[in-house]
């Protein structure tokens, strides 16, 4: 079984992945979403096994959440994507 930090690195890949995959962004709004993934990898990586992610939950989810309204339209897959992070870092408590 999986845990909720492991499957939370994985969506983070994923989310990198689209990322990638995404040629038709702004590179303002990209720098803005690689910036937000690379915080909460580095605030998993500083995470002992087993204890609470220490980040600033609101504002990661926040702008995440702001993000993927933005890209309903326009960046479905990418939008996908960044619900399913939004919805690891909720299982995380943040």
């Amino acid at each position: 079984m999986h845990t909720t930090s492991h499957r939370l690195r994985e969506t983070l890949e994923e989310l990198r992945a689209e990322l990638r995959a995404e040629n038709s962004l702004d590179a303002q709004l990209r720098a803005r979403l690689e910036h937000t993934v690379e915080e909460i990898q580095a605030a998993l990586d500083r995470a002992a096994p087993g204890t609470e992610l220490a980040t600033d939950g609101a504002s990661f989810t926040e702008r995440l959440s702001e993000s993927a309204r933005h890209f309903e339209a326009t960046h479905p897959d990418l939008a996908a994507a960044l619900g399913r992070v939004i919805d690891a870092l909720a299982a995380l408590g943040i």
